[in-house]
């Protein structure tokens, strides 16, 4: 019970941070319904732990993940991570027994698909990259799939492509279109796996490939990727309308690609007159803001060794330091002026902020 309870104070509170650090979140899904029972979520992977928060904001069950076992080193960090649901994969890399690791981390998988209580959220590209393209899938996914079926042949076993799709990866009040595919079963390609393990995990990572494609922007990847990503870049839509600007972006995509005349991009923003009307306003908020923003982003420039982090960070102090920072300000204003004025300040600063952004931040961010 306290720990459904910590979650759903956790979940909300982040709920509210993205919706302040992202101009438009959305998703879309087939039906909510079909996504229960013995799941496993199949996302593509371009930015960290963003990745994993746009799954957990757009899904009624929590679902557990498998992450790099580096961000579980420390103690502190081992038990917050095992607490909301993440468990770690181990790589050669990460030193001596990993294979017996991994064969327990497999076997806690195949048990909590087989009782479907809750979903599984497998990252099958491996890594994470910033590249607006599907990467090669790894076998992870197809042995954990195959891995209930041999312990418990009648788990009713799906698997749903999901595109996890960013406007601009690292850059604050841009957009995140979250595209859920249909699930489709296991079943079907376990025959070929009982005959030839190896063949079982071509065929099923070569159907979930295909699906997530129309889940995401799939540039092509090679000598070709970055003219073409260039190119979409300079002309992506962003209107307050996410699934119509995907989809015409992925259309874009083919566009480029077969050489013809690219149509004018649509993008949304607030109306210059609110912005006018409201200009004292958004002066006195730019003011505000700019010691916290200044210190989240050298703090998070020092910080994330990786830039697919950048973002991560970004929301994590915004939302848990950012505070600590208003706070202070709130006290020198409570000094100058009264301290019911100070703490006024410092309690209507998320809703002054919500306000401005959509004001004064709510533009089309492109990378």
């Amino acid at each position: 019970m306290v720990k459904k309870i910590f979650m759903f104070c956790l979940t909300e509170y982040v709920r509210l941070g993205l919706k302040l650090f992202y101009r438009k979140f959305d998703s879309i899904q087939v039906d909510p319904s079909v996504n229960k029972g013995s799941i496993i979520f199949a996302p593509t992977h371009q930015n960290a732990f963003m990745d994993a928060l746009a799954i957990v904001m757009t899904q009624p069950r929590p679902s557990y993940f498998l992450t790099q076992a580096k961000v579980f080193q420390s103690k502190i960090g081992a038990t917050f991570f095992h607490y909301i649901y993440m468990l770690p994969i181990y790589r050669e890399r990460d030193g001596l027994h990993t294979v017996k690791r991994n064969a327990k981390i497999f076997d806690k998988c195949v048990d909590l698909l087989i009782d479907g209580k809750q979903p599984l959220t497998i990252f099958p590209e491996g890594n994470h990259n910033l590249r607006r393209a599907i990467r090669p899938l790894q076998k992870g996914i197809a042995r954990i799939a195959f891995a209930v079926l041999d312990k418990n042949p009648d788990t009713d076993l799906k698997i749903t492509p999901v595109g996890i799709n960013y406007s601009a990866h690292k850059r604050f009040r841009s957009d995140l279109f979250v595209k859920y595919g249909e699930p489709f079963d296991v079943k079907p390609f376990y025959a070929s796996y009982l005959k030839n393990k190896n063949q079982g995990y071509i065929n099923l990572l070569a159907e979930l490939d295909k699906r997530m494609r129309p889940m995401t922007i799939d540039i092509p990847r090679g000598l070709a990727y970055r003219p073409i990503a260039n190119k979409w870049l300079e002309n992506a839509n962003g209107t307050f309308n996410l699934e119509e600007s995907f989809e015409a972006n992925q259309k874009l995509v083919q566009t480029i690609m077969d050489d013809q005349p690219i149509p004018v991009k649509k993008v949304s923003d607030t109306p210059m007159f609110l912005k006018v009307l409201f200009a004292p306003f958004g002066v006195l908020m730019l003011i505000s803001n700019f010691i916290t923003f200044k210190i989240i982003g050298n703090l998070t420039t020092k910080l994330a060794a990786d830039p697919a982090f950048e973002s991560s960070l970004d929301l994590v102090f915004g939302i848990f330091l950012s505070w600590v920072f208003y706070g202070l300000q709130a006290i020198l204003i409570g000094c100058l002026t009264e301290f019911n004025i100070g703490l006024i300040y410092f309690l209507s600063i998320p809703i002054l902020n919500y306000i401005y952004f959509k004001i004064y931040k709510n533009a089309f961010v492109i990378e």
